[in-house]
């Protein structure tokens, strides 16, 4: 006789597939004693800042469906920058969110949406530049970010 299968929402070996996992961590540059981490603690993959010293996570995105795990922490480490993807198309706009929490603010409000797979830093932090993919092709922008919270 073949044994039923547990297919239940608790069922062990479902429990497997959900473990929490950390998919991406970093360290600020000139601020080491802040991180960043995606984790799907919550159930999903969402972004948590991360007191090194102490290991502690808070979590800073409660986005439904989850985040990408595209996203930066500034050299100082007071912003973090993600590519807010509202309806899960892998088109947004880029976003920056201060470590201690708040709301996204748009850094690109006059653009319309755009794929995006990575930005960097300029050596000193205060430009951030990436590539979008557009319509019409391949976009490379340059913007100058404050690292004040205001």
């Amino acid at each position: 006789m073949i044994p039923q299968i547990d297919t239940s929402q608790n069922a062990i070996w479902k429990q497997r597939y959900r473990a929490p996992g950390i998919y991406y961590a970093e360290i600020a540059l000139h601020a080491p004693g802040r991180g960043l981490v995606c984790t799907n603690l919550s159930g999903s993959l969402q972004f948590y800042t991360w007191e090194v010293a102490t290991g502690q996570l808070s979590q800073v995105t409660h986005t439904p469906g989850g985040q990408s795990t595209l996203l930066q922490l500034s050299y100082d480490g007071q912003w973090l920058y993600y590519l807010l993807d509202k309806q899960g198309n892998e088109l947004g706009h880029y976003v920056r969110i201060p470590y201690t929490g708040g709301e996204p603010e748009d850094i690109t409000p006059d653009l319309p949406p755009y794929s995006s797979w990575g930005f960097g830093y300029s050596q000193s932090g205060n430009r951030l530049g990436y590539a979008v993919a557009g319509a019409d092709g391949f976009t490379i922008y340059i913007v100058d970010v404050a690292h004040t919270v205001s």
